[in-house]
This record gives structure tokens, C-alpha cells and sequence, in this order.
């Protein structure tokens, strides 16, 4: 990263680390710089997302700024990464936003039968959190 420090994946690995150490507020300055560097990569804004969205601590989530970093990489995708679209509905599932949580969800549902079928099985849980409101959560790592 000295040297490429716009280094998506680089960035990624290391935010990784950060986060399973629970070193969260690291993860999330490292992924904010590197979303910068790079232009704004969808891959970096969509998991900055993910964390905002998801985290288990309500002094990280964001959801209002989850939605803007997750519209941002669907719409650099051009709405064809079921992945992007699954975070995005997270987000807006986060943000209260729970109709668009489930259009969100069902597009990404969508793609992936054709895209990535695997994924299915992966979210079948979202299912039944979003038209109940509930946000999803993910597990502390420590």
C-alpha cells in the first residue's frame, strides 16, 4: 500500500484485517481513504456500506450514509452486481427504509438465480428480516 495506495484490493485485505481485530473505526478510515484514491471503486464503497449497515455496534452504523455509498456502487455497476444490490438493500433496511429494502433485495434475489445461484442460499435469511423491518446484523468478531 506505500506504493499503490489506491490499491483496491490491498485496501480491502487490509480493512479485513482491521475489522476481525475489531480495530472497526480503522477499517472504516482505511476503506473511506481508499474509496477516495480510487475514484470512488464500487468494491471499496460497497463494503464501506456493509459495515455502516450491519455492524452489531449502533455508535458505527449509518444508515443514511450507507444508502449513499451503496446507491453510489450500484449505479457504478450499472445495477448488474447482485452483491452491489444486496447491500444496498441492507442499507436501506438499516436506514427504515424497508420497501425499498425489499426491491433492493428482490433484484439482487433476481440476478444472482442467473448470475451466481450460490448467492441464494447465502441471503435466503434476508427474506424474511426485511418485510418484518428488522435490519441485518452481523455477528461481533470478538
Amino acid at each position: 500500500l506505500a506504493r499503490e495506495p489506491g490499491s483496491v484490493n490491498g485496501n480491502l485485505y487490509l480493512s479485513e484485517l482491521y475489522r476481525r481485530a475489531g480495530r472497526l473505526e480503522e477499517s472504516i478510515n482505511l476503506l473511506e481513504k481508499a474509496s477516495t484514491l480510487s475514484g470512488g471503486n464500487p468494491v471499496l464503497q460497497s463494503n464501506l456500506a456493509w459495515i455502516l449497515a450491519t455492524n452489531p455496534d449502533d455508535t458505527i452504523r449509518d444508515g443514511k450514509r450507507a444508502v449513499e455509498l451503496a446507491t453510489n456502487a450500484v449505479n457504478a455497476t450499472g445495477g448488474q452486481r447482485p452483491e452491489a444490490l444486496d447491500v444496498l438493500a441492507a442499507a436501506f433496511a438499516e436506514a427504515g427504509e424497508v420497501e425499498k429494502a425489499l426491491e433492493a433485495h428482490a433484484l439482487a434475489a433476481q440476478q444472482a438465480k442467473t448470475i451466481n445461484p450460490d448467492l441464494l442460499e447465502a441471503w435466503s435469511h434476508r427474506a424474511t428480516l426485511f418485510p418484518e423491518g428488522k435490519p441485518i446484523r452481523m455477528p461481533r468478531d470478538r
